[in-house]
């Protein structure tokens, strides 16, 4: 091969090599699937929605009691720009009766460092970080703790509290559910009845469809009923919908036993969704 042949050739290959590298440089690249934040850069709350007024669980709870025996659980209520508040407890599940305690942070680079209280006077600090697939990774350092409180200092990862943790606690079961709209969205209200030395206790949740726990609503349900009725209806005139919890016996028949004694326990609706007991009225079945 002679001399001129040989850098006609040579020139081809550089060419060739040239077009394959472009080829290969013109795909599209695969995103990288190890991110685990939502973007660092944004302060648009909307991408946090899906961490918003819901409980969150120490992941490794077995669901053997419905009171949580795992130490802490927490509930973010807001996200406005880069500033974030929510509630947390120690010992028990983040609900109505036992949101003892508060936090406020900033997200920084997809992650929220905080400050947080009780009125226990548990103090300290609290990093969350906002996992894929509905997980957070929280580490709580405490500056002050009562030291009668199981809570230690370290790294947790949290879940969703679900309907399906509850129907495990002592064989709970669904009694009744209705849809209702709130500040909360399209929810339901879920009435449950576990057992208590073999005598039925209701529970009543706010979840969403998919079993996820918002609020669990307060006080305590009267012993040895279940829930049979849930009315819906603006009760102070104040234009949100309150809510009727009607409560009986299991085997009362409360539309047709006149003589059957029922219970209705009024909550009423604030401007944050959330929902306070008023009152409960004891009646005859002749007095609905």
């Amino acid at each position: 091969m002679n001399k001129f042949i040989r850098i006609i050739l040579a020139a081809f290959l550089a060419i060739l090599s040239l077009g394959l590298a472009g080829c290969v440089g013109s795909k599209d690249e695969v995103p990288s699937e190890t991110s685990t934040s939502p973007s660092n850069s944004s302060t648009d709350s909307t991408i946090y929605e899906q961490y918003l007024r819901k409980v969150w669980i120490e992941k490794n709870w077995d669901g053997g009691d419905i009171f949580y025996p795992i130490p802490f659980s927490l509930s973010i209520t807001d996200i406005k720009e880069e500033k974030i508040e929510g509630k947390f407890s120690i010992d028990t599940v983040a609900d109505s009766d036992y949101l003892l305690g508060g936090f406020t942070g900033a997200i920084q680079n997809g992650k929220v460092n905080c400050q947080f209280d009780d009125k226990s006077g548990n103090k300290g600090n609290m990093t969350l970080d906002f996992l894929e697939n509905n997980k957070l990774e929280v580490s709580i350092e405490f500056t002050e703790k009562d030291p009668i409180y199981r809570a230690e200092n370290g790294t947790y990862l949290f879940r969703l509290y679900n309907l399906k943790d509850v129907e495990k606690s002592l064989d709970a079961i669904k009694t009744y559910s209705i849809a209702i709209n709130l500040f909360w969205g399209n929810v339901n209200i879920v009435a449950v009845v576990y057992n208590v030395d073999k005598s039925p206790c209701p529970v009543v949740f706010l979840a969403n469809d998919d079993g996820d726990i918002l609020y669990r609503f307060g006080g305590a349900f009267p012993n040895g009923t279940e829930i049979k009725d849930i009315l819906i209806e603006d009760i102070n005139g104040d234009g949100l919908e309150d809510v009727i919890f009607i409560s009986a016996p299991p085997h009362a028949d409360i539309y047709s036993d006149l003589d059957a004694v029922h219970f209705e326990d009024i909550y009423l609706q604030n401007e944050k969704g959330l929902f306070e007991f008023s009152e409960r009225i004891e009646k005859a079945n002749t007095e609905r």
